[in-house]
């Protein structure tokens, strides 16, 4: 493996070269844990699926089935377990609410600005080099909606993906079969995560063509396609044949669109654009022969792909970001680190390119300002939802919410279906099952099954086959006296109270 070579009496000038960036970054690094700080034990949500992650969770610590038959009370989601079993344990030791999910969230979060650190020192020998690379990383944090810390699989799964290149790497330099099964358990466990995984599965095999030859990779697709089909078959038999129709058949239904590519290119001119540009040099610059030059664009090329196309899914928001900003964020601070060596060597001309580079870096990182504590939850949201829960716990019934069914499992009434769920269940690829939870949601509402349902808007009942006036429901407008609940990161809050009347409908 070819390394920048960084003479050590260098180390003050090469201090100064990065002293900027370093300071950004770590303004940077702070922001976000202060972020983080005021909302990890937030007992609400942050986004309006955070409740939906909450009663899978609780499902696998109560040993109740993720994947079955989809009715009012319950629809699976379209995601891959690893996430919600190891939450489960957080669980243990934080308790059944959200802050357990988070603290998941934020160690993996965390875990990968490690990665970070520790790919960039590895393949530069500078830690300078890695820890601005903590920083810029750092730095992304608003470009994904700040979701590192927010109760849902991505941070997990990049953090995941992270490990993967950094397994690799290693690989590389010595290769062992320790480091190979770690290489294949880390990519089985990013697949275990996340389906799109398989997605990246020919660029990290193609980086590793690159890297270490036919008989590596051959190994490795054999070894990690083995294990994957063998996973797969234990979640199919373990689920009672469910699993593939959410995961697979379901999520599939999630088709692209020539908007979704459109807001791609937008988020990164607008965010990310220089760290990109500079990612893409480094192929050009980095030591070594021209196959290893080439793994490094397979390796940059799977990832803007990969985030790309879960970008133009419909309904994708900006934590698919999240892998892109990773690999953009280790190439480009290699690429500096690069030219500072250069430029070190004496040339004013390579001075001149470390310059921009790290200029335009710094100036990236310090643009997007932010205040931390505006993504703290407001005391008004605070009492609204105190003030709804009240009203929810002094029901005599069930009470249903369409889109934040942990308010009612707060006030003591227990979960329902998230409406999420269920458009991407009675849209999905198999219409006896929607018609199925269609027939469900319709004999429970008519009958009163729920004594109240709450809704964001009347879409999520129309999402069933069913419009207010078809229902025996008396409908009021939420009121929250110190204002409107708001989601620090995304999200409706709750608009429409529904009370059973009882009433005879023609």
């Amino acid at each position: 493996m070819a390394r920048l070579r960084m003479p050590p009496a260098a180390g003050l000038k090469r201090a100064l070269w990065f002293a900027p960036l370093l300071a950004c970054g770590a303004l940077a690094f702070w922001r976000m844990l202060l972020a983080m700080y005021g909302r990890v034990g937030y007992l609400y949500e942050l986004e309006w699926m955070e409740g939906a992650m909450l009663q899978q969770v609780l499902r696998v610590v109560h040993g109740l089935p993720l994947y079955g038959e989809a009715t009012l009370d319950f629809v699976p989601a379209l995601y891959m377990p690893l996430y919600y079993w190891l939450a489960a344990l957080s669980v243990s030791l934080f308790g059944e609410n959200l802050l357990a999910l988070r603290m998941v969230s934020v160690s993996a979060a965390l875990g990968a600005h490690w990665l970070v650190y520790a790919i960039v020192r590895r393949v530069s020998g500078s830690a300078l080099a890695g820890l601005a690379g903590i920083g810029l990383f750092a730095a992304t944090y608003p470009h994904t909606a700040f979701w590192f810390d927010v109760a849902r699989v991505d941070s997990l799964w990049t953090c995941l993906l992270a490990a993967a290149v950094y397994a690799m790497l290693r690989l590389r330099e010595q290769p062992s079969p320790t480091r190979f099964v770690q290489l294949v358990v880390i990519c089985l466990a990013a697949f275990a995560a996340k389906q799109a995984t398989l997605f990246m599965m020919p660029f990290l095999a193609l980086a590793l063509l690159c890297w270490t030859g036919w008989g590596t990779v051959i190994r490795f697709t054999l070894v990690f396609t083995a294990a994957a089909a063998v996973l797969l078959v234990l979640l199919q038999w373990m689920t009672g044949g469910e699993f593939f129709f959410y995961a697979f058949r379901m999520a599939g239904t999630h088709g692209v669109t020539a908007f979704g590519f459109q807001r791609f290119g937008l988020d990164i001119l607008f965010t990310v654009a220089f760290t990109v540009l500079l990612a893409a040099l480094y192929p050009l610059l980095a030591p070594g022969r021209w196959r290893e030059k080439a793994g490094w664009w397979a390796l940059l090329a799977g990832f803007f792909c990969l985030s790309m196309l879960s970008r133009a899914y419909a309904g994708a928001f900006f934590n698919v970001l999240m892998p892109l900003h990773f690999c953009a964020v280790i190439l480009a601070t290699l690429t500096c680190a690069v030219l500072v060596e250069r430029a070190m060597a004496g040339h004013w001309v390579r001075g001149l390119l470390a310059a921009l580079a790290l200029g335009l870096l710094t100036v990236e990182t310090a643009r997007h300002h932010y205040e931390p504590r505006a993504q703290w939850p407001t005391d008004a949201t605070r009492q609204g939802y105190q003030q709804l829960l009240q009203r929810v716990a002094a029901v005599d019934g069930r009470v249903c919410f369409t889109a934040h069914g942990y308010l009612a499992w707060l006030a003591g009434k227990g979960f329902c279906a998230h409406n999420t769920q269920v458009t991407d269940l009675v849209t999905g690829s198999d219409p006896e099952r929607a018609q199925r939870l269609r027939a469900d949601a319709r004999q429970k509402i008519l009958t009163g099954y729920y004594a109240v349902i709450v809704l964001d808007r009347e879409k999520e009942l129309n999402d069933l086959g069913l419009q207010l006036s078809d229902i025996p429901y008396t409908v009021e407008n939420i009121e929250y006296p110190q204002g409107p609940v708001q989601f620090p990161v995304n999200g409706r809050p709750p608009t429409l109270w529904l009370q059973y009347n009882g009433a005879t409908l023609p």
